[in-house]
Parts: structure tokens; C-alpha cells; sequence
């Protein structure tokens, strides 16, 4: 499988997802579908294989790339924020508008650059400030929670996070006070 990939480098990838977003944004405007490309998941290679969607420079070249509103990004704040390189907060504060569907996930960095799941009220997603930046900005954004420290070896640490994180995105979506 991996010999499909043989000589597809970084700037080969990148073309590739040029040309493919420019064949379909004619189709996309005429029935009004958004294209949102998830980072990189995990924000290094794996394999050798190139990345293409792993930090702020990467976004803003896929969205310039092919600078079209239907040409957007699902924010992964997990994926992004397993990017020591990356601060969630302030990528939403700049992809607000071209976002189109976020994935509510934190983590935490680990020495070596690897990084293991967090709680949603903890890590390195800030998620409770990232929502708040999103919603400002791009109000009636789809979101949903994600992961939640139940990856594989995480079973004994429960599901209570994810519930409370939850309800206080209710709360805070309902009143709306940021």
C-alpha cells in the first residue's frame, strides 16, 4: 500500500489537493456543499508519509489555495492541538469564517513531540475558549464532542469528562455569555 505513495512528496500532495478542490467548487456552489478538510491526524509524518494540514501556514495555503468559501476547514481541535506548534485558540480566532464543522477534542503534549488524549476540560484544546472564539465569530457553527480519553488503553478512565463537558457547553451555548 504504501508503495502507491512512492515519490508523492509534500509539494506533490499539496498540488494534488489543489487540483481536486478546484474540479469540485463549480459542483459544491451550485448545491451549496461545503468542503471541510480535517489537520492531520497525527500533525507528523507516519510511515514517511508527507503531511499537508498540520499547522497555521498549512490551513491558509489549502484555504488561498483554492480561495473559495465552500473551501473550508473541519476543526480538529485535538489534531491541532496535538501540534506543539499550535495554539487552538488563536487558529480560531483566524479560520473562524472558513470553518465549517469543529471537533471538540483535546490533548496533551508528551516529551519526544508524541501526545495522549486529555480531558475535554483540560490539555491543550482550551476547548471553552475556542468555542467562544468560534461562536463569536461564526455564529450557529456545528459542533460536536470528540474522543474523550477513550482511545485504546484509556477504558478505565470513564466517560464522566465528556458528560460534564457537555453540559457546560449547554450552558454556556444557551445563555451565550462569553
Amino acid at each position: 500500500m504504501l508503495a502507491l505513495y512512492k515519490g508523492i512528496d509534500r509539494e506533490a500532495l499539496r498540488e494534488n489537493m489543489r487540483y481536486f478542490l478546484s474540479a469540485i467548487m463549480p459542483v459544491c456552489e451550485e448545491y451549496g456543499v461545503n468542503m471541510c478538510v480535517h489537520p492531520d491526524d497525527p500533525p507528523f509524518q507516519v510511515l514517511g508519509l508527507p503531511r499537508i494540514v498540520t499547522d497555521e501556514a498549512d490551513i491558509a495555503w489549502i484555504l488561498s489555495a483554492v480561495d473559495n468559501p465552500h473551501n473550508g476547514l473541519t476543526f480538529c481541535a485535538g489534531s491541532l492541538s496535538a501540534g506543539e506548534q499550535n495554539d487552538t485558540r488563536e487558529l480560531a480566532r483566524k479560520f473562524a469564517r472558513r470553518t465549517h464543522f469543529v471537533h471538540l477534542r483535546s490533548t496533551k503534549a508528551i516529551p519526544g513531540g508524541n501526545f495522549i488524549e486529555s480531558s475535554h476540560l483540560e490539555g491543550r484544546g482550551h476547548l471553552i475558549d475556542l468555542i467562544r472564539n468560534l461562536w463569536r465569530r461564526n455564529p450557529g457553527l456545528p459542533m460536536r464532542v470528540d474522543h474523550g480519553r477513550m482511545d485504546v488503553g484509556d477504558e478505565d478512565k470513564g466517560t464522566i469528562q465528556v458528560i460534564l463537558f457537555m453540559a457546560v457547553c449547554w450552558h454556556w451555548l444557551k445563555w451565550r455569555e462569553c
